[in-house]
């Protein structure tokens, strides 16, 4: 898991975001979530691709993501976090991008960089 890929970096970005897509959880869809979004990018390419993390948000059914914050994800203390967040790691790393929404990473100990 951890380290499995030097070729790459997976910058977070936490806000939130209108739901639009169809497999969303009943209740969802046009209503304002509190989410993450994962987005794999090159390692050190030196800064936040907001273009991208917004395709990977509406390719899960997200549309108008405000961020609060952003960051690169701390590999070495990945293992700290929760399992739902370590999940969208891995799918982040392998598929380009996944989401999360605050249900599924609140009080996670979510290990970002200074962004």
């Amino acid at each position: 898991m951890v380290g499995a890929n030097s070729t790459y970096e997976i910058h977070v970005f936490i806000g939130c975001a209108l739901a639009v897509g169809e497999a969303m959880e009943e209740g969802w869809v046009g209503a304002w979530q509190p989410l993450m979004v994962f987005s794999r990018q090159y390692r050190l390419c030196g800064y936040h691709d907001y273009s991208r993390m917004e395709r990977v948000a509406r390719e899960h059914g997200w549309v108008e993501v405000l961020v609060a914050r952003d960051g690169v994800l701390i590999e070495g203390q990945l293992h700290q976090a929760r399992p739902a967040v370590r999940d969208a790691f891995e799918r982040a790393l392998t598929t380009g991008g996944a989401v999360l929404v605050y249900t599924e990473w609140e009080g996670s100990g979510l290990p970002l960089s200074q962004g």
